[in-house]
Formats: C-alpha cells, sequence, structure tokens
C-alpha cells in the first residue's frame, strides 16, 4: 500500500515559512538552536524537507540527514549536473534571498 504523502511536493510557501522561522530561531539563539534544527521530531523536519544551515564562507553548521559534513567547507560541491550549489546557494542567500534549485 502506498501512501499519498510520500509524494507530496512541499511549496515554497511551506518551505519559505519553515525557513523564516528557523532564521528567526537561529537570530535569538544562535548557534544553541542548531539542536532543535537537527531534531527530526521537531518543527524543522517534515517527510524530505529539513533545514540545513551554513557559514557565508561554506562551513557546514546544521545538516541533520548528513550529520557528517558538519564542521567541513563544502564549497566545492557541485549537483549532479556540475552545477556549482554551495556557491550559488550564499550567493543567493547573502543578496535578496530566494530558492536554489538543483539535483
Amino acid at each position: 500500500m502506498e501512501v499519498g504523502l510520500r509524494y507530496m511536493q512541499m511549496d515554497r510557501a511551506f518551505i519559505a515559512d519553515v525557513v523564516n522561522r528557523a532564521s528567526s530561531l537561529v537570530a535569538d539563539r544562535g548557534p544553541a538552536a542548531f539542536e532543535q534544527l537537527r531534531d527530526k521530531v521537531g518543527p524543522f523536519y517534515f517527510m524530505n524537507t529539513y533545514v540545513f544551515v551554513y557559514r557565508s564562507d561554506g562551513v557546514d553548521l546544521v545538516n541533520r540527514v548528513q550529520p557528517s559534513r558538519e564542521g567541513k567547507n563544502m564549497m566545492d560541491v557541485k549537483d549532479v549536473q556540475g552545477k556549482p550549489v554551495m556557491k550559488e546557494i550564499i550567493e543567493t542567500a547573502t543578496k535578496d534571498g530566494g530558492c536554489v534549485d538543483y539535483m
């Protein structure tokens, strides 16, 4: 039996709301907020959607799905199509914000 939620697409409004709440939490609590962002039963993790945090130099601070990457510089990471994902994420975040699509 397949469950419909398995194929549910997250819409940008939902994701923006989660990101904005996470951003406010980090602004208020600093690194003390990271454990709440990692909590797999908390409000920042739903199905295959989760919050991650990087410093502007590419160092991974919170990675719920791949915790072994935390503390490592991911600036040179590219997706399967060769797109420099981290550079684009940081560039987008430090300008006007927005979404970055990658494979």
